[in-house]
């Protein structure tokens, strides 16, 4: 499921990041305001926790377990969501791509 930053209660103003990767930070405060829905938080934590691990770790090298420990969340959660680190870096992409393009 291909993330919609409207849906995620995403602002369109990004224009505070100073570089590429902040984008982290954006996802990670996003996901601790109340009014999102519980499963929304959860996802944009784990692609947080995605985005950030991405900046120090190659692609092939990321494991789910680690973005999972990295969010602070049961290995599991993520296969609640994603069906596997493709499904959950798409997901990330298409998302960054729909906040670049508001």
């Amino acid at each position: 499921m291909a993330a919609n930053p409207e849906n995620l209660g995403m602002e369109s103003n990004v224009q505070h990041m100073h570089r590429p990767f902040d984008f982290h930070k954006l996802l990670l405060e996003r996901s601790e305001h109340d009014d999102l829905k519980k499963s929304v938080q959860t996802r944009l934590r784990l692609l947080a926790s995605a985005c950030a691990l991405l900046e120090v770790t190659p692609y092939s090298g990321l494991k789910i377990g680690d973005v999972c420990a990295h969010a602070g969340l049961s290995h599991g959660i993520a296969y609640h969501y994603y069906k596997d680190k493709k499904e959950l870096i798409a997901d990330l992409l298409a998302l960054i791509n729909e906040i670049l393009d508001l």
